[in-house]
C-alpha cells in the first residue's frame, strides 16, 4: 500500500474535529455555564424571582431593567472575560505543538497543516458560536414568555461578544503559533495585549522624570486600538435615557462598529497564524519561541523594556531614597544598563535553555547597553528640545488650562487670541525662570501653584505641559514673575467664564437652590446650615453672580493668600438644576449642582442677597477663624457661642465656667478654668 505524502494528505478533519470537542469538554462546559448564568439564568430571575421588595405586579419595571442587563453583559467585565476565555481555548487546542511527541503524531496524519489548523481553529469557533447562539435563543425564550418586546437587544449581545470572542481567539491562535511551550502562549498574549500602551507608559515615566513641565500625554488613539482590551472595554458600552421621572425611556448600545473592526481584524490574524504555522518546523516544540526569526525580537525585546523598567525601579529604589529628590540622568543610565542586562541575559537563558550564555551574546548586551545609554541621554540632555518648546501665540487653535494657586483654581478652554497670548507668555516665563517646585507643601513657608496647558494647534498637532512651583508675596508684586502673571490671569474675566462657562451651557432649567451659613460658634468648631432658594430665588443670584464675573470682579486676590482669608467668603451657594440632555454621556443624569464661591467683590451677588435678607449671614474666612479661635483659653476650656450677632457675645459652657461677673447688659468678666477673660461691657 502506498504511502500518503503531504501533497495526497486531507484538508479539514472532521474525526480530529470530534475529538477536539470530546478531549475538552471541562473547558468547553464552562464556558457555557458562564454564558448561561450570564444571560438566561439571569433574565429568568430578573423578571420572574419574588421578593419582599418586588412582586410580578412590578413587571413592566423588570422588563426595562432586563433589556438593560442584557445590554450590559455584553460590554465592560465581559470583555475581559472574552479575553481570557480566549487564550484558554487556544491554549487548549493548540497545546499539541508544545511536545515533540505530539506534534510528530499531529503531523503523521494524513491532513495537511491547513488542514490541522483550519480543524483546531474550527472547534473553538463553533463551540463560541454555538453557546452564544444557546444563550441568546434561551433569553429570548424567557423574553416572550415574560413579554419583552426588545428583541434587538439580544441581537446586540450576541454581535458584541461573538465578534469580540472572534478577535480575541484569532488573537491568542496566532500568539500561539510563535509559543513553544504552553505557558508560553498566555505569556506572549499578554504582552502583545499591553504592549503598545506600556511602551508609552515607560516614556511618559520618563519624561516626567527627567523633562521640566512634561505633563503625562493621553495615549494616542492608535495606542488605545493597539491595546485592545482597553479600547473595546472603554469604547462598548450601554446606556439608558431616562425622563423627567426617572423612567427609562429607551436605550443605547455604543461600539458595534468598534467590535466589527476588532472581528475583522481577527480574521486577518487567523490567517497570518495559519501562514506562520505552515513555515514551523516541528523540531522546535519545547523552545520558548518557536520561530528563528522571531528569536531576535523577544531576547532584544525583553532586554529593552526589561531595562528601562527595572532600571526605573532600581533609581526609585536606590537613588531617589539618598539624593534627596534631585534626578540623575547618569544614574538612571546606570540603573537601566544593570536592568537590560540582566533582562536581556535571562531572555537569552531562556531561549538557550542553559545558564552559559555570556560568552556567545556579549556583543547583542553591549548593543543593547548603547541603545540604553543613548535613550537615557536623551531623556537627560533634553536632545529633543522638548523643555524649551513654547508655539506661538498664533499658531495655536485652543488652549485648555488648569490653574491652581494657594487658594483658587481656574480650568476651561480658551480661543481668544488675547488671552492665549498670556498663556504662552506664562509658560515662556516659566521655562525661563524654572521656579523652585514645592518640596515640601505642609511648610507654610510659601505659597503653592500649578499651571497645566493643553494646547490644539491650528496644523492638528497638540501637546501639552505641566508645571508647579512656591510663591512668596513678594513675587505677586514683580509684574513679570510667574505668580503674578497667574494672578493677572485670575482676574480675566474671559478666564473666569471659560472656568464657568462649561457648567452654565450644560443648565437645561435652574430648580432650586442654598446658600450655606454657620452658627454656634466655638473655639475650634461650628455649626452648618443651609438657607432654601427657590427656582426664580436662585436664577436672580446666578444671574447676579454672572454679572459679577463679566465685570471683572472675580479672581481679585487669587493669588493673595492673606487676602483671599480676608475677603473670600466661607459661604457657599448651590444652584440645582437639570442638566441638557448630552448624547455623548454614556448615563444621562436627571440632576446636578453648580457650586458657587464668591468674595466681597462680588458686589452684584451681595446686593441680591441683601434683597433676600441672606447677607448678614456672610461670613469671611478669616472672620470665621476668628470666632472660633477667640480666647480659647488654656488647654482644657471649652465655650460655645450661644448666638450670633453684632456684639459676638461669648459663654462659656457651664461645666467650665468658675464665675460669671455682670448686669442685665451681660458679663463684664468671664472666669474660664480660673483664668479671667475680659469682654466689653
Amino acid at each position: 500500500m502506498p504511502l500518503k505524502t503531504s501533497s495526497s494528505k486531507g484538508g479539514f478533519s472532521a474525526a480530529l474535529l470530534r475529538s477536539d470537542l470530546t478531549r475538552f469538554w471541562p473547558l468547553w462546559a464552562a464556558y457555557t455555564t458562564v454564558w448561561l448564568l450570564a444571560m438566561p439564568a439571569a433574565q429568568f430571575l430578573l423578571l420572574f424571582r419574588r421578593s419582599s421588595m418586588w412582586g410580578l405586579e412590578d413587571m413592566d419595571w423588570r422588563r426595562l431593567e432586563a433589556v438593560s442587563a442584557a445590554l450590559e453583559a455584553g460590554s465592560g467585565s465581559a470583555t475581559v472575560f472574552l479575553a481570557i476565555a480566549a487564550c484558554l481555548f487556544a491554549m487548549a487546542l493548540f497545546s499539541y505543538l508544545t511536545t515533540t511527541r505530539s506534534v510528530g503524531f499531529a503531523h503523521a496524519l494524513p491532513v495537511k497543516r491547513e488542514g490541522l489548523f483550519l480543524t483546531h481553529y474550527a472547534a473553538g469557533a463553533v463551540v463560541f458560536l454555538t453557546v452564544h447562539a444557546a444563550a441568546a435563543l434561551l433569553t429570548l425564550a424567557v423574553w416572550a414568555a415574560a413579554g419583552v418586546t426588545q428583541l434587538w437587544a439580544v441581537g446586540a449581545w450576541f454581535l458584541s461578544v461573538t465578534g469580540q470572542m472572534l478577535f480575541f481567539y484569532s488573537f491568542a491562535v496566532f500568539c500561539a503559533m510563535f509559543a513553544g511551550q504552553v505557558l508560553a502562549v498566555p505569556a506572549f498574549y499578554t504582552i502583545f495585549n499591553l504592549l503598545a500602551a506600556g511602551l508609552i507608559w515607560i516614556f511618559n515615566a520618563l519624561a516626567s522624570q527627567f523633562l521640566y513641565g512634561w505633563a503625562y500625554s493621553d495615549f494616542p488613539a492608535p495606542v488605545r486600538w493597539l491595546t485592545p482590551v482597553w479600547a473595546l472595554t472603554d469604547g462598548v458600552y450601554s446606556s439608558t435615557q431616562l425622563d423627567a421621572n426617572n423612567d427609562i425611556v429607551g436605550y443605547t448600545f455604543t461600539g458595534l462598529p468598534t467590535v466589527a473592526a476588532y472581528a475583522a481584524a481577527g480574521i486577518v490574524l487567523a490567517a497570518l497564524a495559519l501562514a506562520v504555522y505552515r513555515r514551523r518546523a516541528s523540531e522546535t516544540a519545547g523552545d520558548l519561541v518557536a520561530i528563528p526569526w522571531a528569536k531576535p525580537l523577544f531576547r532584544y525585546g525583553m532586554g529593552f523594556c526589561g531595562g528601562l523598567l527595572l532600571g526605573m525601579a532600581l533609581y526609585s529604589f536606590l537613588w531617589n531614597q539618598f539624593s534627596g529628590g534631585a534626578v540623575s540622568a547618569p544614574a538612571m543610565a546606570v540603573c537601566a544598563v544593570v536592568g537590560g542586562l540582566a533582562a536581556y541575559f535571562g531572555a537569552e537563558m531562556l531561549l538557550r535553555k542553559s545558564f552559559r550564555v555570556v560568552k556567545a551574546s556579549w556583543r547583542g548586551a553591549a548593543a543593547l547597553c548603547a541603545v540604553l545609554l543613548l535613550v537615557c541621554a536623551g531623556y537627560g540632555l533634553d536632545l529633543l528640545k522638548v523643555e524649551s518648546r513654547v508655539p506661538q501665540a498664533d499658531q495655536v487653535r485652543n488652549v485648555y488650562f488648569q490653574l491652581y494657586g494657594q487658594y483658587s483654581s481656574l480650568r476651561g478652554t480658551v480661543e481668544d487670541p488675547a488671552l492665549i497670548e498670556q498663556l504662552t507668555a506664562l509658560h515662556q516665563t516659566l521655562v525661563q525662570e524654572r521656579p523652585a517646585e514645592v518640596t515640601d507643601y505642609r511648610s507654610g513657608a510659601d505659597c503653592y501653584a500649578s499651571v497645566t496647558l493643553q494646547y490644539a494647534l491650528k496644523n492638528g498637532g497638540s501637546f501639552s505641559r505641566e508645571y508647579s512651583f512656591s510663591y512668596s508675596a513678594a513675587d505677586l508684586k514683580d509684574n513679570i514673575s510667574p505668580a503674578a502673571q497667574m494672578a493677572a490671569l485670575f482676574r480675566e474675566p474671559g478666564m473666569q467664564m471659560a472656568s464657568l462657562g462649561g457648567d452654565l451651557n450644560s443648565i437645561e432649567r435652574v430648580t432650586s437652590g442654598e446658600l450655606e451659613y454657620y452658627f454656634n460658634y466655638q473655639p475650634g468648631g461650628y455649626s452648618q446650615d443651609r438657607a432654601p432658594l427657590d427656582a426664580k430665588q436662585a436664577q436672580t443670584l446666578l444671574d447676579a453672580f454672572i454679572r459679577d464675573v463679566q465685570a471683572g470682579h472675580a479672581g481679585v486676590d487669587a493669588m493673595d493668600a492673606d487676602a483671599t482669608q480676608e475677603n473670600g467668603y466661607v459661604n457657599a451657594l448651590r444652584i440645582y438644576y437639570v442638566p441638557k440632555a448630552d448624547p455623548s454621556r454614556r448615563y444621562q443624569r436627571d440632576s446636578d449642582t453648580l457650586y458657587l464661591s464668591f468674595t466681597t467683590h462680588y458686589t452684584e451677588l451681595l446686593a441680591e442677597l441683601e434683597k433676600l435678607g441672606l447677607k448678614d449671614d456672610l461670613i469671611t474666612t478669616a472672620e470665621l477663624d476668628r470666632r472660633i479661635g477667640v480666647d480659647s483659653g488654656e488647654p482644657g476650656s471649652v465655650g460655645v457661642y450661644e448666638a450670633l450677632d453684632e456684639d459676638m457675645l461669648y459663654v462659656p459652657a457651664e461645666e467650665d465656667a468658675m464665675g460669671i461677673i455682670g448686669g442685665a447688659d451681660g458679663p463684664t468678666a468671664v472666669f474660664v478654668n480660673g483664668a479671667e477673660e475680659e469682654e466689653a461691657g
